[in-house]
């Protein structure tokens, strides 16, 4: 299991921009980041139990599995972790195909709204 900090927020997309944005939005803040893009990547992870995150961000629509299975598969291992689920999809479209999710951001998303709804989950890392 990779050195996990209590900030550490793992984000799965498929869209190398997203990731990238995201990542250095939340470093500017200090938190940890680390980026999975396929839903492969992220079922790995938590193939062997509870991969240690403090968040995930995590896209509706990547390569299988989806966004969907993946909470699924999440939740057997860490019931309480929290899972924001992301989608150009609006919320009703997205929860109703993703159900499990903790909450909803939708895309594209600006720095600020980004910050707001990781602070809501895991708070501000020390500087």
């Amino acid at each position: 299991m990779p050195d996990i900090s209590s900030h550490t927020i793992l984000i799965a997309d498929d869209e190398p921009a997203v990731g990238l944005i995201a990542t250095r939005v939340l470093q500017i803040k200090h938190y940890h980041v680390e980026v999975r893009s396929s839903g492969q990547e992220v079922a790995d992870l938590y193939a062997a139990g509870d991969a240690g995150y403090a968040l995930v961000l995590l896209d509706l629509s990547m390569p299988p599995p989806a966004g969907s299975d993946l909470i699924e598969l999440i939740r057997k291992t860490a019931p309480d972790l929290p899972i924001v689920l992301m989608s150009g999809f609006d919320m009703v479209s997205a929860t109703d195909r993703a159900p499990g999710a903790t909450d909803f951001l939708q895309k594209p998303f600006r720095g600020p709204e980004l910050i707001e709804l990781v602070a809501k989950y895991i708070g501000h890392p020390a500087s």
